[in-house]
């Protein structure tokens, strides 16, 4: 073998082994298509006793809702909860955090249908965008 082509080889191994060692992050899109304005009013769900309508309103990726809820505060006693959530979208999904007269807050993910019409969803407690269930809508 000559000096030239073992150059060569010993330079493709070098290569074909950096290649391996090297881990590449790449962020997929949720999805290029375009969602409709998700102004308006919507009615959503999140776990057994959560039914809330939600008037949204967007701004370019900036998305923010007021809501009212009948829910059962705890056994046995109903009552209303007022909450607000504000969120960035980026495709067909919109992250944010959500409050409850300021005692009860978290974040929340939603992913919407290509028409713009429904979503599918988790919510979390403080940090969290998923612990505490689904939240699902619709309009």
């Amino acid at each position: 073998m000559t000096m030239r082509n073992l150059s060569l080889l010993l330079g493709l191994v070098a290569i074909s082994g950096c290649h391996a060692s090297y881990a590449v992050n790449v962020r997929v899109p949720v999805s290029s298509a375009a969602v409709p304005d998700l102004s308006g009013t919507w009615n959503s769900r999140w776990g057994e006793d959560y039914v809330a309508v939600l008037f949204v309103k967007q701004e370019g990726e900036r998305v923010t809702a007021t809501y009212t809820t009948t829910a059962r505060l705890e056994r046995g006693v109903e009552g209303t909860i007022e909450g607000s959530f504000e969120g960035r979208l980026a495709g067909n999904e919109l992250r944010g955090t959500w409050e409850e007269g300021g005692a009860r807050f978290g974040r929340f993910r939603f992913v919407f249908g290509a028409d713009g019409r429904a979503f599918e969803g988790t919510w979390g407690r403080k940090a969290l965008e998923d612990d505490g269930g689904t939240w699902n809508g619709s309009r």
